[in-house]
């Protein structure tokens, strides 16, 4: 079979396997406990998710067209599809200088998996931040967005995501005027400032 034939086919199958570890359940303010990630591809073969989705495709996959970057400081993925090598802490403790640097490096892993692999997940904790940031880096530096498109971009496929995934943010219930919102934070609370004035940096 060729390798054109390969790389659509992988993609149909990563689709399955994320729509497939959707648990049915639902959650509330909490991004990190159930698996979540886009849909599809945020741009290209990136997409976005949380830790815990990596470890579920990881384990669920077993094709060498997937890879993983995580982003996460705390925590590694064994697996050598995972990539752990570009990381930080999200807090604002943070200098913006270690931002700036974690910006640039991460959309250039980012665009090098890209290059070897069918689909390349990049998670952070809770896809809330980092993994936020790595992804737009990347869409900024290696593609060419600008800022303000990346993050519209994150939006609206993780607002998708979280509807699948029934997840919601603390002022969204289950019922009332809320019942059809869902939430999936892009850029917000914690290291999120200088995380965005890192990504920013890149569009100079």
């Amino acid at each position: 079979m060729s390798q054109k034939r390969k790389k659509p086919e992988m993609c149909l199958c990563v689709a399955d396997a994320v729509r497939a570890l959707n648990d049915g359940g639902r959650s509330r303010k909490d991004w990190k406990t159930r698996p979540i990630a886009s849909l599809g591809p945020v741009l290209g073969n990136v997409w976005i998710c949380n830790f815990r989705m990596s470890e579920k495709l990881l384990a669920a996959i077993p094709h060498e067209g997937l890879a993983v970057v995580n982003v996460r400081s705390d925590k590694q993925l064994a697996d050598p599809r995972a990539t752990n090598e570009v990381c930080i802490a999200d807090s604002m403790q943070v200098e913006q200088a270690a931002f700036d640097t974690f910006a640039s490096e991460a959309a250039e892993v980012i665009e090098e998996v890209s290059k070897k692999s069918v689909a390349v997940f990049v998670n952070c904790h809770a896809g809330i931040n980092r993994a936020s940031a790595a992804v737009a880096s990347w869409l900024v530096q290696c593609r060419g967005l600008r800022f303000s498109k990346a993050r519209k971009l994150l939006h609206a496929k993780k607002t998708e995501a979280a509807r699948y995934f029934n997840c919601k943010n603390a002022y969204q219930c289950w019922e009332g005027t809320t019942e059809f919102k869902f939430s999936w934070p892009t850029l917000q609370g914690d290291g999120s400032t200088k995380l965005i004035a890192a990504v920013r940096k890149l569009e100079t």
